[in-house]
C-alpha cells in the first residue's frame, strides 16, 4: 500500500509503471499442512519503466498452507521492512486459495 507515484498536488497514485519480485520457502508439516516464508519487493514508477531513482518497498511474512482437492487455502501475514521503524508496527492479514504464483 506504501508504492505509489505523488502528484504534483501532492497526493498518491498508482504509477504506469512495476517491478516485483517475491520468492517463498515452503515446508510441509503434515500432508495437509505447510508453513511458509516470504520476501516480496516492488517499485512504481511514473513512466512505463522503473528507474534506479524511483522509490522501493520490501515486505517480508509467514503463512500456513491447508491443503485441500481444490487448492491450498493460504493464511499469511506480512509487513513492510523498509523502514525498520515500522517493522511488525503495522501488518496486512491475507486469506486465499490456490497457489500465490
Amino acid at each position: 500500500q506504501s508504492l505509489g507515484v505523488t502528484l504534483p498536488n501532492g497526493k498518491v497514485s498508482g504509477g504506469r509503471g512495476f517491478l516485483g519480485l517475491s520468492t517463498e520457502i515452503r515446508q510441509q508439516v503434515t500432508q495437509n499442512i505447510g508453513l511458509v516464508g516470504f520476501v516480496d519487493w516492488g517499485s512504481v514508477g511514473p513512466d512505463s519503466f522503473v528507474t534506479a531513482g524511483d522509490p522501493y518497498q520490501t515486505g517480508v511474512g509467514i503463512g500456513v498452507r491447508y491443503g485441500t482437492p481444490i487448492g491450498p487455502i493460504r493464511l499469511d501475514v506480512a509487513t513492510p521492512y523498509s523502514d525498520q521503524n515500522e517493522r511488525w508496527k503495522t501488518y496486512e492479514l491475507y486469506i486465499g486459495v490456490g497457489q500465490a504464483f
